[in-house]
């Protein structure tokens, strides 16, 4: 009987340290900045178009509420959006320096602009129309865990674009959220707590000193 209600406290331990590890958190604000230092301001389900248009370059970007806590793993979520475009295009994911605030006012200019799609490189992948979920750097898991309990902030940018001449009636990219949609998701999992660790190791030493103790008195029958 002891050696059962003792398993359940390890079973019990590991739902719990399982239960902590998984999180999910939508964007709360996004946007875009074109090579002009023009923006769009941020919003809930702002436009995130990334490509060209006009003969400018747009690169857009996300920003997250984080919760406090340290991390070990994490994946981005995207549902793209294509505009005037029938391929795959390849979309980096950058560190952003520049700040929320700028960012919101369009203020963040040409700099800005640059910012989103020159930083430290989180991730890279082909994104067209298809829902897509994929990892993101040690750089990523570093910066996360820096800005935790504050704001994050990812930016876009349009690779294969990037790679040939813009013109005056160029119009086509991607949106890597979606257009006018929250469709960027961060995901990752957390470093479970520590009374969960203590539960669990306690469970398993307090299970291996019973049955320990049950081999022995079965050795001196």
């Amino acid at each position: 009987m002891r050696i059962a209600s003792m398993t359940a406290l390890v079973a019990g331990a590991l739902v719990m340290a399982g239960s902590a590890q998984a999180a999910s958190i939508t964007s709360f604000a996004q946007g875009w900045v074109n090579s002009a230092g023009n923006g769009n301001g941020a919003s809930s389900g702002n436009n995130t178009f990334t490509g060209n248009e006009f003969s400018d370059r747009y690169n857009s970007w996300a920003a997250f509420a984080l919760p406090a806590g340290t991390i070990s793993s994490a994946t981005l979520t995207l549902k793209p959006s294509p505009y005037q475009v029938f391929t795959p295009h390849i979309i980096e994911i950058h560190a952003v320096t520049t700040s929320f605030a700028d960012l919101a006012s369009s203020s963040s200019g040409i700099a800005g602009y640059t910012d989103l799609g020159d930083g430290a490189l989180f991730a890279s992948v082909s994104l067209l129309s298809t829902q897509v979920t994929f990892s993101l750097s040690a750089a990523a898991i570093s910066a996360i865990n820096a800005s935790a309990g504050g704001n994050f902030i990812i930016g876009f940018t349009n690779v294969t674009l990037n790679g040939v001449p813009s013109g005056p009636t160029d119009d086509f990219g991607i949106y890597p959220g979606g257009n006018l949609a929250d469709g960027t998701v961060l995901n990752f999992g957390t470093v479970p707590e520590p009374a969960s660790w203590a539960m669990l190791i306690g469970g398993f030493g307090l299970t291996g000193a019973a049955m320990r103790r049950r081999r022995n008195r079965a050795i001196a029958a």
